[in-house]
Order: C-alpha cells, then sequence, then structure tokens
C-alpha cells in the first residue's frame, strides 16, 4: 500500500498517477496525518508530496511525522516540501532560503561517492520548483555518501536502502530525464516486501 500526503500542490495528480503504476495508492490529506498514522502497516510507503511555502507553516504533523521516521518497517518518500519536511524532522536539518530559487528549470545531478547504484544519476538533468534548500549538519555526516547534490551545490537527494528516499525536484516532470528511476526504489520495495518474504536484503536505488 501507498499512502500519498497531499499538501494542496498542482503537481499531485501526475505524481500520484506514477505512484499508481506500482501499486495501490491513496490519498490523505496532511492535516489528517494523525489519524492516518494508526492505520499505516507494516511494508507500506509513505510519500509526502510538494506543497506551497514552508517547513514551519506545518509544523501540527511534526510529532507523526517524527514518529514515522523512526519506524524502520516503512518506506518514506518525499518531494520537494516533502524533502524538507522528513529531512529537518528525521535528521534535524536545516531548511533555509535557496540562494538561487528555481523554478520551471532544469539542473544537474552531481554525485562524487562509491554507491554504484547512484553513480548512474551523475549528470542526470531533473526539473527544479523550489525557493528553499536543506542544509545537512555535521552530526549526520554518516548519511552524505546517500546524498547527490546539483551543479549549483544544493541539496538534490537523499537515499537509504529500504527506508527513504527525499528529492528536492520534481521526478515526474517532463523536465526530468529519467522519471522511471527516481520511483524505483519504491516498487523495490513493495516488490520484495510482497513476494520474497519481506527479505531485507539490500534494495538500492
Amino acid at each position: 500500500m501507498i499512502h500519498f500526503i497531499d499538501f494542496d500542490d498542482s503537481f499531485n495528480l501526475n505524481i500520484v498517477e506514477n505512484l499508481r503504476r506500482i501499486s495501490h495508492c491513496e490519498v490523505t490529506h496532511f492535516s489528517l496525518l494523525d489519524s492516518l498514522y494508526s492505520k499505516i502497516k507494516a511494508k507500506d510507503v509513505i510519500c509526502f508530496g510538494p506543497g506551497p511555502g514552508h517547513v514551519d507553516d506545518y509544523k501540527e504533523i511534526n510529532r507523526t511525522v517524527s514518529k514515522l521516521a523512526l519506524r524502520d518497517d516503512i518506506f518514506l518518500m518525499g518531494i520537494c516540501l516533502g524533502h524538507q519536511i522528513l529531512l529537518k524532522t528525521g535528521f534535524e536539518a536545516v531548511v533555509k532560503k535557496s540562494p538561487r530559487p528555481m523554478h520551471g528549470r532544469t539542473i544537474k545531478l552531481v554525485y562524487d561517492g562509491n554507491r554504484q547504484d547512484l553513480k548512474k544519476l551523475h549528470a542526470q538533468v531533473v526539473q527544479r520548483y523550489n525557493s528553499w534548500c536543506v542544509e545537512i549538519s555535521n552530526k549526520d555526516i554518516n548519511i552524505l555518501e546517500d546524498t547527490l547534490t546539483d551543479s549549483l551545490g544544493e541539496l538534490a537527494l537523499v537515499s537509504i536502502p529500504n527506508r527513504f528516499l527525499t528529492m528536492q525536484f520534481h521526478p515526474e516532470s517532463v523536465g526530468t530525464s529519467c522519471p522511471d528511476i527516481f520511483f524505483q526504489p519504491v516498487a523495490a520495495f513493495l516488490r520484495y516486501s510482497i513476494y520474497d518474504g519481506n527479505n531485507q536484503a539490500k534494495r538500492n536505488l
């Protein structure tokens, strides 16, 4: 089961369409997240969508997001605002005004780490729609191997196998050169969970 958290954004329809190609997807407004929590089961995927404003405009969901971030039996995904909310809550990252706001413009991904699955994303073109960016503090240095920046040096993607995938860009956009690859971890998580007896073998991006 996929749960999509709706922040009243015009891009939601296309994102949900992509998710429904993978599995059954239910849409829940962010204001109902607290009541949804009791319905979330092991091996579910929760995707926090894009939306307007700043993460501090959604403080009422912080406690529930914190509880979700602590669970190791679900898969969390975040897009744009969702990326910011999950990283600020789960990793105490800082969300600040981007020095280079970009709306409807393409940019290249940059990766210089050792994860083979992430190397294939280096130089891929993605579409940005954001005025805010995320900075991960030094105490979270252990996850930096699992991150990509964009060509302007801003954090673009965090990928923790089996657990977590957030993106500052829009994977569903026509401006993103390889949209399917960014939804692949969701499909892999559900596939292994359902068909392989919940095998926890490493499933990379």
